[in-house]
């Protein structure tokens, strides 16, 4: 009696796993850990003995030295004993992962938590694409209300803003950045579409997961993230080099990483970040120069275009020709046969995209600098939240950091606070976690490679976005690995189909 009633706890966690984490990873993405470590708690607290159930593998054996390396990074490297603190949280989140996997052991049937997970998942897009393509402001209307400098208003209700009022008083704000508030949300959901997917294959619900798939492409189309197209880029073409010719995949594969972690530094930190101002200077000049060309074969008119929510105004009007304006508010369809403004507004779009990834560019120049500086054993680990924090100024005025929080590339940063002793110990790691994808292929090969997929998703994520040790995106991370687990231990309860 009493192992059914556990086996009910245990259920019932799960549930709660599958009914809140998409909507938090939409609403709250930076709480996405919280499902993790609360499973893990109430886990802990009913059954004490499941961690007797814990055997140590390869994989495990790694995590464990890197552990002792990042202990022994702060405490002998970085000298910072306050960063402990982030050890401990990074420690704890790690493990509750792993609590909650154990769990599975106790549940040889999955069948309602993947109908509610791919449901929440299904509704938790919707409201994402909803809200952008109708400009509701749910998310910034949330965030008004429930932020930090605003935590006091929810007890005492002052300056509380209805939802309608929100709607009328920031319109514009709405309009123009709306689609940027659910970037992380986006993100999040992307990289759990591949497992939901899975599992509803394996359970046979093969309507729900081209729904997913279908609500995950149009996800992506509704929001033009590049993070994200660039992540389906790569991922689903070393999918499908995997799933066709594995053999050539599990031959040179690593070989190419390891060459990718060793050159790394190099290949992304070409520029210069000393000539930050002329390179900005440049793009800019060149996107005068449209301007200029324009407004030379344009009679006082103002030429307006709209590609998802970036609207361009360029002005030859008298008043405003020096100020060569921009607009995200006013939007004035033309004619959608102009092929010479149809050129003008791709080429503008070029420099602009490159002067938004500018700075990510001088980020990473100045951090090769510093991997060079003490490339085996690197600055300590979490130093390059604090290693060129201070604000800086280009002649054209951009307020920038050399290092934000992170250099926004995990191999980067492994190298800049862990050296070279850290990139090998995350190498050998990546290595036997392919070879345990590699033997789950004997058993699906289809579910092997969905696994590989997911595998650059997250990868690839992580080379142009987010800081390696960001508590919500591990939280993103071992929600994936937990549902592979769900995947694996069907195999372990059932034939593979």
């Amino acid at each position: 009696m009493l192992k059914i009633t556990k086996e009910n706890y245990f259920y019932n966690i799960f549930i709660f796993i599958a009914l809140f984490t998409c909507p938090v990873i939409v609403l709250a993405p930076v709480g996405s850990w919280v499902p993790v470590i609360l499973s893990a708690v109430l886990i802990s607290l009913y059954s004490r003995v499941i961690f007797l159930k814990f055997s140590i593998n390869n994989i495990h054996i790694t995590i464990i030295t890197a552990f002792l390396w990042i202990a022994f990074s702060i405490i002998f490297i970085g000298k910072n004993l306050q960063v402990l603190e982030k050890f401990f949280h990074l420690s704890f989140l790690i493990l509750s992962g792993f609590i909650v996997s154990l769990a599975l052991l106790n549940n040889p049937n999955f069948k309602k938590i993947v109908i509610i997970f791919s449901t929440s998942f299904i509704f938790s897009t919707l409201l994402i694409i909803i809200d952008i393509k109708t400009n509701l402001g749910l998310k910034l209307w949330l965030s008004k209300n429930f932020d930090f400098s605003n935590f006091e208003n929810i007890y005492k209700f002052k300056n509380w803003i209805s939802f309608n009022n929100f709607k009328t008083q920031y319109y514009d704000l709405i309009r123009s950045y709306n689609h940027n508030t659910y970037n992380r949300g986006v993100i999040g959901l992307t990289i759990l579409s591949w497992p939901l997917f899975a599992l509803c294959f394996l359970y046979n619900y093969k309507v729900s997961a081209y729904i997913i798939l279908v609500f995950s492409c149009m996800l992506t189309i509704s929001t033009l993230n590049f993070s994200v197209i660039l992540c389906h880029i790569v991922s689903l073409s070393f999918g499908a080099i995997y799933f066709m010719k594995q053999d050539i995949f599990k031959k040179y594969f690593l070989w190419f990483f390891g060459l990718y972690f060793i050159t790394c530094p190099f290949i992304l930190g070409q520029l210069d970040y000393k000539k930050f101002s002329k390179y900005e200077t440049d793009l800019l000049q060149k996107k005068n120069n449209l301007f200029s060309d324009y407004c030379q074969k344009t009679s006082g008119a103002s030429m307006y275009y709209k590609m998802n929510k970036l609207v361009l105004v360029l002005s030859c009007n008298e008043d405003n020709e020096k100020k060569k304006k921009y607009s995200r508010n006013d939007f004035l369809h033309q004619s959608e046969n102009d092929v010479e403004k149809i050129k003008l507004f791709l080429k503008f779009k070029i420099y602009n995209t490159a002067s938004n990834k500018l700075h990510r560019l001088i980020i990473w120049s100045f951090s090769k600098e510093k991997i060079i500086e003490k490339p085996f054993l690197g600055h300590g680990f979490y130093s390059s939240r604090y290693i060129a924090s201070e604000m800086k100024k280009t002649k054209n005025k951009t307020n920038y950091q050399l290092i934000p929080l992170h250099p926004h590339n995990s191999i980067l940063q492994i190298w800049l606070e862990l050296g070279a002793v850290g990139v090998i110990i995350f190498f050998i790691f990546i290595k036997k976690l392919l070879n345990k994808i590699y033997r789950y292929d004997e058993k699906n090969h289809y579910i092997a490679t969905i696994t590989i997929i997911s595998f650059f998703q997250i990868f690839t994520i992580g080379q142009i976005s987010f800081g390696f040790w960001q508590p919500w995106w591990i939280g993103l991370i071992l929600i994936n690995y937990i549902l592979y687990k769900f995947i694996f231990s069907y195999f372990k309860f059932n034939e593979p189909q």
